[in-house]
Order: structure tokens, then C-alpha cells, then sequence
């Protein structure tokens, strides 16, 4: 044993110090020397000595590897810290960039690859960044990269990846508000648009089969069997284009319209074989249409040509041409024969058509037949029409009657002549006929009508006279029937006969009158005179009112007529006078208005004045169209003037605001135009999203809106309605959204809450550390809640989540303390059981591995005596120590201050115990240094 400790390795020294210079010779390139300094960086029981052997090695791999299985908290910390570096530090060359990409794709640590995914050199592979992010499956990792990358591509494929929800629609109207790349911004607005277009496509696509549908049934109400069979071709075509979108919609829903398909299907087939037989007899129908008009077209063409062989060519025809057209009639007469007789008895319609053509061609067949009466008919029918055309029109109403009567025995004598061929006569012929006739019919009707409304004024007129007698309106009666009567005696007599009757009425009745006259005008003149009178004494205090009564006794005095008498010629005198004196006072307000006229002239010319400097202005439009009304209400109440100035002035005034007005109308026609643009800009606030942005574009079109000026009161009445429900509808669509949002707020709000007591609850039920753990994992659902939280709660949440915290570390701390505790007291008992350096009690095996090496591993070296690390340990936990001891004390502690000072650090106490575990078994002698150290960590 003592051989041993002459020969022994330094890196198996028990003081770690020497190990730890050790490993300063030790060389990591040899293999032994690495499998040495491998051993002490996992295996030796200072975290010194393990780090000291970490950093000889220098491996990332064994750091890393380290950072994982080490217990130690000072090794963990040290270890992590180095493989951050070697990560995260660009200017750290322990790692290339080959390797750094190895690790990364390698490493199944979802803490570290949440921090690695963050790098720009990660994030620039994009194949590698999907595969961290599938790693570490957090939302929200997921929604900062695609918020704060730099890589395009890899955002891009993020987004695609996206399913439509809530949160992704947020994310995505984060990303366009954001707007860093034009081409991620339009990669949001497409995945938004696409999945409102898959939103929509189910209801679409319903709603169009359920039309194609309806259509398909529609046709079963048809009776046209093409436009049955045309459609449902067509309409089964689109549904088949349908079909291949069927995929959205449910399972129920596809079953429901396949099965209406076929069902609809066969109702219309239905409908088809019904309409079949009624479709053949209408296609024989129309066949049989067709045929009977191709006859008639060729009869005609036959007819045509015969006919125009008579007509025009009667003295130049030869048998020849008689022959063959003859011939020809008669082969088309057994064709329209042989047709009539297989048409069935229904067949009226068709059968009087053809019996039409018949009549024409035996008609035409007889003409051929009876050519000398033909020619015969032919010069009457021209020597006639000769005979006719060379009279003179009537031109006098005396005339009305003889014109009359020659006419109908000129016509009937023509239909005489040519009854029998009639239908081959030269279109000339009955062409120039026709329109002799006709000259003389308009000649007869003109005359007619000239006397018929002659007759219609003399009736009117009679009526009118005995309106006037009824009236009492007799002077004017008689003057109108002097009139009538010589329009009367011009009349035809027997339009006078006509008139005869209220002739006879009237004329008795003026007769009367002339009787009368006189004896009803000599005591009704003395009357009006006095009426007259009355008036001058006492006028009216309307003047309007007295000008009308002075107005109607002249028109009652003119009534009654003149009588020859002195006495009746005074009275006129004395009438004449009496109105003049009465109608003094409407002459003097007549004058009084005249003069007002006049100022309303002058008044109207200086509103036309100040028009012209206006037009001549160059003022703002607004004060232009302000001034302009002014003017026009302030020329709206001045008064009349004179009427024949009246137009003339108006004139001028329409002439003097024509130009303003139109300066004005321009002006508001370009302000309405301005607030047209910002109603449409309004409207469109309501697509802008997040509506946040919508609201302060609104707000900026309001304070727009004001800086515009007045667009006259049609426009405004318009645009103001419109650009105000366009505002309205933003700031509600945002209280909306403010509502949701608060609504949502308040259900994570509660959900934090639930999670926060839940998390309370097993704080308050944890016993041990791994509970407090258990615990302590809540904390990472809680706080990805809490960032979507309102600050003013989430600061109060925060709170209460920082006092869990604050519990469960001291929590954990407590354990970790009674753990310890419970090591020391099982350690203190195997020393007090230990007897013999050779045999240790078997509780020892309970101990960790640390603390049995302490029990196991010798004294070597220069040690310091039990009683020296007893005094040591007491300093080292700040406890007095006897008496006695005081020298001994003040000389340790100056050698802890050289240490101190010479190597920067101290021992711990748990190292000096294990130093005096290592001295052996107690003594006697030593039983009070036991109670000492055991006081000093049992408590």
C-alpha cells in the first residue's frame, strides 16, 4: 500500500487539484492519454476535474454529450454554454459549417433546436428548417418564423402547410400587415382567398346542382321534344362536370343528388316517350306543310310565267308557247289534285290551299283556251279606262253627288267587261285603272270633307248661340247668328238640308230677340247706371275686386245694345262717365304699381350688374357659388315689372348666369366627383384587413372629405348617405370584430384561469420533487396562452404565475434539501457503524456513488489530521469551535486564505468530509470530532 503511493498516477490522486494539473501534461492526441482524460470528464467525481478534462479534449460531440447526462449543475451549465457557443457564435470555429449542419439534423433536443431554428444559416436551408419545425411541432415557433424570416421560400412552404382556422387566417393578416416581401404578402392573400373559395365551394356547388336539378325537372314540363332531348343532353353533360367536385360535400349530401339525378332522369325519360307519338305527327305535319308549299311555290312560279305570256306578249304568242304552257298547267294541276285527294278529311286548311292554286290554274287554263275573247276584253277594258282618265277631277262641293253616281257606273261597267279574265289582265292595265280610281275616290273624299266641316262649324255655332241666349247674352247672340248665316246660305242644299231643323230654331229665337230687346234694355240700363253710381260713392276696398265690377257692368251694359232714342243715348253718356269717376281709384293704385315696377327695374338691373362683376371675378369657387345664390334669391324676391320687359330682362338674367353657373356646376361636378372617389375608397374599407387598417383609412378619408368643398344639394344629398353608411359599416364590422376578439379574450382568459388552478392544485398537492416537476411542465401550455392575452390582464397573470414559480422552487428546494439531508444522515450512520478499515457496514451500499468512493478510497499523501479538517469544516460552515481550538483555527484559516489566494478557489465542505470519511474508522479519541462534523450538516 505504500508502493502504491510512490507510483501511483496524478490523475488518480485523491486531491482534485492535482488531478486537475494532471491533466495539463496529459496529451489528447495519444489514444491511452484520450481514454485518460475521456474517463476523468465523465467518471471523476469534481465537476472541476470533469470540465478540465472536457476542455483538454475539446470535442464538441463529448460537450454536447456532457450537456445531456451530466448531474452536476455546474458541468451542465459550463457544458450548454459551450455548445451554445460553438452554435450560435459566428465567430466560434470549434465547428465548421458541414458539421453544424450534421448536429443539427441530428439532434433530437427540442429545446436546443427551438433556439438553433431561429439562425439565419438554418433558416437559409429551407428543407432543414421544415425538418426542425416538424420536430419541435410548436405553433407558436411556427408562426414567429413565418412572421420574422428572412427566407421567401421557406415562408412560403410554411404557409402552404397552414389548415384553415382561426389562428391561420390571424397569422396569415399578420403576415400582409407586416408586408416585408411583395411575394409572401401575395402568398398570404392567395391561401386567404383559397380557402375562402373552399368555404364557399360547397354551398356553390349545392346550389348550382340543385339549379341544374331544377332545370332537369322543368323539362318534364315541356312539350317541344327537340328542346327536351337538346337540354337534357346539355344539362347532363354539366352535371357530369359537377360530379368531379363532389368531393367537398358530405357523404349524405352526394347520395341525396345522385339519387335526384336519377330520379328526375327518368321522369323526364318518361315525359320523352310520351311525347314521341305526338312529336312524329307533328314532324309528318310539318312534311306535309313543307310539301304543300313547295307545290305553291311552283304553281306560282307556273302561274307567273302564264300570266306574263298574256300580259305581255298577247300579240306575239304562237301555239307553241300555248302548247307548252298548257301542257305545263296541266301536269301541275294533276300533281295539286293528286296531293288534295291523299290529304285526310281533317285537313281543311290544307285543302282550301290547294284548292286556291287549282281555281287559278283553270282560270289560266280557260284564258289560254279563249284567246279572241281575251284580246276582246282587253281593248274594251283599255277604251274604257281612256274614256274615264280624260275627265276633270271634281273640284266643287256642288259636284259631290254627280262625281258620286258616275263613279259606281264606271266601276261597275269595268267589272262587266272583264269578269272573265280578270285575273290576266296586264299589270299596267289594272295598275293604271286602279289608280284613276283612286284619284277620284281622294277628289269625292277632300269635297266631303271640306263641306262636313262646314257644316260641323255651322252646328258648333248654333250651339253656341243658344249657350249665349241662355246666358242672357243676346247682343252677342244676334251678332254671331249674322255669321253663321251667311256660311249657311253657301252650303250645298242638301247639307242645308241637313242643318235645316236647328236652322229654323235658332232663327225663330234671334227673331224673338230683336222683339225684346228693347223692351228689356229700357228698365235694366237705369239699374246698371245706378249700380254704376254706387260704386264711385262707395268703392271697394279690394282695388282688384272694383276693376272686376266695373269690368262685368260694362260687358252687362254692352249686352243690352243700342237703341235708337235719345233717351237710351243720354243713358250711354251718363254710364260712360260714372265708370270713368269709378275706376279713379284703380287708376291711381294702377299708377302706384307702375312706379313700383319701376324700382323693381332698377333693382333688377343692379342684381344684373353686380352678376357681370361677378363673372368678371376671380375669386374662389366657393364664395363664387355662395354669391351666386344670393344673387338668385335676392332677383326671386323682387317684385313683377313691366310685362312687355318682363322677357327681355329675363333674358338678361339667364344670359348673366348662364356663365356662373356653369363655373359653379363645374365646381361641384368636380367635388362630387372627388367625394364619388372617396364613397368607392369607403366601400372598399370594408375588404382591408386586419380592420385595424381599415378604420384609419377611414379616418383619413372623413378628414378628406371635409377639406372638400360643397357639391351642390343633389349630389350631397347622394354622396353624404352614401359615404356615411359606407363609414358606419366599417366602425361596425370593427365592433364586431372588437366584440369576437373580446369574446375570445374572456374564454383565454378563463382557460389561463382553469390552467393556473389546475397548476395550484398540484403545486399544493406535490410531495415530492418529480410532482413539483410535473407541475412545473404546466407552465409552458400557460405562457403560449399568455401571449395572446390583453397586457392589462396578463400582467396580473403573470403574477400568479410567477408565485407558482416562486412555490414550486421552493419546492423543489425543500426536497432537494430533505434529499441531502437524508444523504447526510445515512452517511453519518455508516461512519458511526464503521468499526474496521477492512469491513464497511452494509448500509453503505445505500449510498451514491460519490459517497461510497469516499468510504472506499485511503488517505494518501500529505493529509491533514481528523482534527485539523473537523476545525476546517467549521470554518468552511461559519460554526465556533472549542476553545482549545482556537490557535488551530486562526492557523487553518490563514492557510485557506493562501489557497484563496494562490488558486482562485476553495474546497467545498462536501469534499473536505469526504476527505475525513477517507481517514478511516473513528477512534476512541475521535468520538467528539463525530458529534462536531455530524452537527455540522445534520440539522
Amino acid at each position: 500500500m505504500i508502493f502504491n503511493r510512490f507510483f501511483r498516477s496524478k490523475h488518480l490522486d485523491p486531491n482534485p487539484h492535482v488531478r486537475i494539473k494532471a491533466i495539463e501534461k496529459l496529451n489528447s492526441e495519444l489514444s491511452a492519454e484520450k481514454s485518460v482524460l475521456h474517463e476523468l470528464a465523465f467518471n471523476d467525481p469534481d465537476a472541476g476535474v470533469s470540465l478540465a478534462a472536457l476542455q483538454k479534449l475539446d470535442s464538441f460531440t463529448l460537450w454536447y454529450k456532457m450537456s445531456e447526462i451530466s448531474k452536476d449543475e455546474r458541468v451542465l451549465k459550463k457544458s450548454q454554454q459551450i455548445v451554445e457557443q460553438s452554435l450560435f457564435d459566428p465567430t466560434n470555429t470549434r465547428l465548421n459549417e458541414q458539421d453544424k449542419l450534421s448536429f443539427v439534423r441530428q439532434c433530437k433536443d427540442v429545446k436546443l433546436l427551438e433556439k438553433l431554428v431561429f439562425l439565419p444559416w438554418v433558416q437559409s436551408d429551407t428543407r432543414l428548417a421544415e425538418t426542425l419545425l416538424t420536430k419541435i411541432s410548436k405553433p407558436v415557433v411556427l408562426e414567429k418564423i413565418i412572421l420574422e424570416s428572412s427566407n421567401d421560400e421557406l415562408q412560403n412552404r410554411l404557409m402552404d402547410k397552414l389548415s384553415d382556422e382561426a389562428t391561420s387566417r390571424k397569422l396569415l393578416a399578420k403576415v400582409i400587415k407586416k408586408g416585408r416581401a411583395e411575394a409572401v404578402n401575395q402568398k398570404a392573400r392567395d391561401i386567404l382567398q383559397k380557402w375562402d373559395l373552399q368555404q364557399q365551394l360547397p354551398i356553390s356547388i349545392e346550389k348550382d346542382t340543385t339549379m341544374l336539378l331544377s332545370r332537369l325537372l322543368a323539362l318534364k314540363e315541356q312539350t317541344d321534344l327537340r328542346i327536351i332531348t337538346v337540354q337534357q343532353e346539355l344539362l347532363t353533360a354539366q352535371y357530369a362536370e359537377l360530379c368531379e367536385q363532389f368531393s367537398c360535400l358530405a357523404e349524405s349530401k352526394k347520395r341525396e343528388f345522385e339519387q335526384k339525378f336519377s330520379e328526375i332522369s327518368q321522369r323526364v325519360n318518361n315525359t320523352i316517350e310520351l311525347l314521341k307519338p305526338q312529336w312524329q305527327e307533328e314532324q309528318a305535319a310539318q312534311l306535309l306543310s313543307k310539301n304543300i308549299n313547295d307545290l305553291q311555290s311552283r304553281s306560282r312560279e307556273v302561274l307567273d310565267a302564264a300570266n306574263a305570256l298574256l300580259r305581255e306578249h298577247m300579240l306575239e304568242i304562237t301555239n307553241d308557247q300555248v302548247e307548252s304552257t298548257t301542257e305545263e298547267l296541266n301536269h301541275l294541276y294533276d300533281s295539286v289534285k293528286q296531293t288534295l285527294r291523299s290529304l285526310q278529311a281533317d285537313k281543311s286548311v290544307e285543302k282550301r290551299r290547294l284548292e286556291l292554286i287549282i281555281e287559278q290554274i283553270i282560270q289560266c287554263q280557260e284564258s289560254l283556251a279563249n284567246l279572241p275573247g281575251f284580246m276582246l276584253c282587253l281593248g274594251h277594258s283599255q277604251e274604257l279606262l281612256q274614256q274615264f282618265s280624260a275627265l276633270k277631277l271634281p273640284d266643287d262641293v256642288s259636284q259631290i253627288d254627280a262625281a258620286e253616281q258616275y263613279l259606281r257606273e264606271v266601276k261597275h261597267q269595268w267589272r262587266e267587261i272583264t269578269q272573265r279574265f280578270n285575273k290576266n289582265l296586264p299589270a299596267e292595265l289594272l295598275s293604271a285603272w286602279q289608280q284613276v280610281v283612286h284619284d277620284w275616290q281622294d277628289a269625292i273624299k277632300n269635297l266631303s270633307e271640306q263641306v262636313n266641316q262646314e257644316v260641323a262649324r255651322c252646328r258648333n255655332k248654333y250651339r253656341a248661340i243658344e249657350g249665349l241666349i241662355n246666358q242672357g247674352r243676346f247682343r252677342l247672340a244676334i251678332d254671331v247668328y249674322s255669321k253663321v248665316l251667311v256660311w249657311y246660305e253657301k252650303l250645298p242644299e242638301k247639307q242645308q238640308d241637313k242643318l235645316n231643323k236647328l236652322h229654323s230654331q235658332i232663327k225663330q229665337q234671334i227673331e224673338n230677340l230683336k222683339d225684346w230687346q228693347e223692351y228689356i234694355a229700357a228698365p235694366r240700363k237705369p239699374a246698371l247706371l245706378s249700380e254704376a253710381e254706387q260704386l264711385v260713392l262707395a268703392p271697394l276696398s279690394d282695388i282688384e275686386e272694383q276693376a272686376k265690377a266695373i269690368k262685368v257692368l260694362r260687358q252687362q251694359w254692352n249686352s243690352l245694345g243700342v237703341i235708337d232714342s235719345e233717351s237710351d243715348a243720354a243713358l250711354n253718356v251718363a254710364f260712360d262717365e260714372t265708370l270713368e269717376k269709378a275706376f279713379a281709384p284703380c287708376r291711381a293704385h294702377y299708377e302706384q304699381q307702375q312706379l313700383l315696377r319701376a324700382q323693381n327695374l332698377q333693382d333688377k338691373n343692379a342684381i344684373l350688374l353686380e352678376l357681370g362683376q361677378l363673372n368678371e371675378s376671380t375669386g374662389e369657387l366657393s364664395q363664387l357659388s355662395k354669391q351666386l345664390t344670393t344673387l338668385q334669391q335676392k332677383w326671386r324676391k323682387t317684385g313683377e315689372v313691366e310685362f312687355s320687359l318682363r322677357n327681355d330682362l329675363y333674358a338678361k338674367f339667364q344670359s348673366a348666369i348662364l356663365p356662373l353657373k356653369e363655373k359653379v356646376s363645374a365646381f361641384y361636378q368636380s367635388n362630387a366627383e372627388q367625394k364619388g372617389v372617396l364613397v368607392k375608397k369607403a366601400q372598399q374599407c370594408l375588404e382591408i384587413t386586419p380592420i385595424e387598417d381599415g378604420i384609419n383609412q377611414i379616418k383619413l378619408l372623413q378628414q378628406q372629405w371635409k377639406s372638400i368643398q360643397h357639391a351642390g344639394k343633389k349630389a350631397e344629398a347622394v354622396l353624404w348617405p352614401a359615404f356615411k353608411e359606407a363609414c358606419d359599416k366599417v366602425f361596425a364590422l370593427r365592433n364586431a370584430q372588437f366584440e369576437q376578439q373580446k369574446s375570445q379574450q374572456i374564454q383565454q382568459i378563463v382557460s389561463l384561469k382553469e390552467k393556473l388552478a389546475a397548476m395550484q392544485r398540484a403545486v399544493e398537492q406535490a410531495q415530492n420533487k418529480a410532482e413539483f416537476e410535473q407541475a412545473s411542465a404546466l407552465k409552458a401550455d400557460i405562457t403560449d396562452l399568455l401571449t395572446s392575452v390583453a397586457s392589462k390582464e396578463r400582467h396580473a397573470l403573470e403574477r400568479q404565475l410567477q408565485g407558482l414559480e416562486q412555490q414550486i422552487s421552493q419546492g423543489i428546494a425543500k426536497q432537494e434539501s430533505s434529499l441531502v439531508q437524508r444523504q447526510y444522515v445515512s452517511v453519518f450512520k455508516v461512519m458511526s457503524k464503521w468499526q474496521t478499515p477492512d469491513e464497511l457496514p452494509a448500509e453503505h451500499e445505500e449510498l451514491s456513488n460519490t459517497w461510497q468512493a469516499a468510504f472506499n478510497q485511503s488517505a494518501q499523501g500529505p493529509m491533514l489530521t481528523r482534527h485539523e479538517l473537523t476545525v476546517m469544516l467549521e470554518i468552511l460552515k461559519e460554526q465556533a469551535s472549542p476553545n482549545v481550538d482556537n490557535a488551530l483555527r486562526q492557523h487553518l484559516q490563514l492557510q485557506l486564505m493562501a489557497k484563496k489566494l494562490q488558486d482562485g478557489d476553495l474546497e467545498q465542505a462536501d469534499d473536505l468530509l469526504k476527505k475525513w470519511i477517507s481517514l478511516g474508522p473513528l477512534t476512541t479519541n475521535e468520538q467528539s470530532y463525530f458529534e462536531r462534523v455530524q452537527s455540522l450538516f445534520i440539522y
